[in-house]
């Protein structure tokens, strides 16, 4: 078995009140890395299960509206990883290439005392797993795939530390043993880490002032330098939109209605670090009409290719706002049954990772700005075996295609990552 157990620099910095960092406490964290192929292939199960789809209606009747929900089929399996502390929970998934990155958590509630994540790298060219990690201090929540950097920067949360971003290093998408460097940040939990050219940035969420959530701007290529500081509470996953050249960033407020803050990054670009001007990047704060509950939940914001955003709200649905050229105007509010955590899409379907199932929506209208429910899969479907859907929580998917087929892979919890083939 290559299997390797070695010790993580972790570099612990200090956020004073001018946003200073030292670099004068380190700990160590161990990742063990398995990159043996036996080991590996265990993980991974091929099935061709069909999906129920339940609850279709009639499609609008708008022009280009499709007129009912695609046929799915799970077509690979991969288990998730455990630690001692107990299971871990798919949390993020991440496709370069013909590689996906799947991010775990331990995932044991916001009083839990353990922390512990799990990293697995899958290959859906030859269907096999190329490495996996796991540690025992950290839940990893979200993963970026710095190719320009050969490394992964991973946001997460580390027990009474909070925040973190963790760098580990990669070589050509593998694993390695080289650099890991762990930075504490302020915030209660890192959700998201985004990178353009030359700056990484991390956004932290909670609503403990105290620990100076927000989002924190790095130079790229010096992580250990002092980053620029933007300072908000709740914050949730942050996008980088490219052909809007906008930074957007979802904010829960505590008992007030869900903001989207969109920073223009050609200003933000334009500063001179460490210090970004962020009041005068700041382009707009738009009102979600609602609040997003509950607090501290899981809620990605996702920006399709044809400048349209979809933004979760957990229980109180799905906004659609429409960013062409500024825009910036909310088209379409669609209701959940559950707790919606994160959405993608295609050209045709949005589909909505729920608390209990799966939701799919065709697109209608200019852009497809419109949505219309088509049906649900529910989180029985999702495991073989009925007795496992308590397992199930559908955190996150992702689309892509490969081979002439389109895909979805969805994060479900503890029971790992599902592969599906849209027929």
């Amino acid at each position: 078995m290559n299997k390797y157990i070695y010790s993580v620099s972790v570099v612990i910095l200090l956020l004073l009140t001018s946003c200073d960092i030292n670099n004068d406490f380190k700990e160590s964290v161990d990742l063990t890395i398995q990159n043996d192929a036996n080991e590996l292939s265990k993980l991974v199960n091929k099935v061709e299960r069909p999906l129920s789809i339940s609850n279709t209606t009639s499609s609008k009747a708008a022009s280009g509206s499709i007129s009912a929900a695609p046929s799915m089929t799970v077509v690979t399996e991969i288990a998730a990883p455990s630690i001692p502390a107990g299971d871990l929970s798919a949390s993020h998934i991440a496709i370069v290439g013909t590689r996906m990155y799947v991010t775990y958590h331990l995932n044991n509630g916001s009083d839990n005392t353990s922390f512990g994540g799990g990293i697995q790298i899958f290959d859906f060219a030859t269907e096999t797993m190329v490495s996996s990690a796991t540690n025992e201090a950290i839940d990893w929540n979200y993963l970026l795939v710095d190719q320009a950097s050969d490394r992964l920067l991973i946001a997460g949360e580390n027990n009474a530390k909070g925040a973190i971003l963790h760098e580990v290093a990669t070589t050509g998408g593998n694993l390695t043993v080289g650099t890991n460097e762990v930075i504490n940040l302020g915030g209660v939990s890192a959700n998201s880490v985004v990178r353009t050219q030359n700056i990484v940035f991390v956004t932290t969420g909670g609503t403990d002032i105290s620990k100076n959530p927000g989002i924190y701007a790095f130079e790229a290529g010096n992580l250990s330098g002092t980053p620029s500081y933007y300072a908000s509470t709740g914050l949730k996953q942050a996008t980088y939109h490219t052909s809007e050249q906008e930074l957007m960033v979802l904010r829960e407020n505590t008992n007030a209605n869900g903001e989207l803050i969109i920073f223009d990054s050609n200003t933000i670009l334009n500063g001179t670090m460490p210090q970004l001007d962020w009041t005068a990047a700041l382009d707009e704060v738009i009102d979600m009409g609602a609040q997003i509950t509950p607090a501290r939940g899981r809620n990605a914001v996702h920006v399709a290719s044809n400048d349209v955003v979809f933004v979760p709200l957990g229980q109180n649905g799905i906004k659609v706002v429409n960013i062409l050229n500024g825009s910036n105007n909310i088209t379409d509010t669609e209701q959940v049954n559950g707790t919606v955590n994160s959405l993608t899409s295609d050209n045709n379907y949005v589909y909505a990772s729920l608390s209990n199932g799966f939701s799919i929506y065709s697109r209608s209208g200019g852009r497809g700005i419109n949505l219309n429910l088509e049906g649900t899969i529910g989180e029985l479907d999702f495991v073989a075996d009925p007795a496992d859907v308590s397992t199930v929580s559908i955190n996150q998917a992702t689309t892509f295609s490969f081979n002439g087929n389109n895909y979805v892979a969805v994060a479900a919890g503890r029971a790992g990552v599902k592969i599906i083939r849209i027929d």
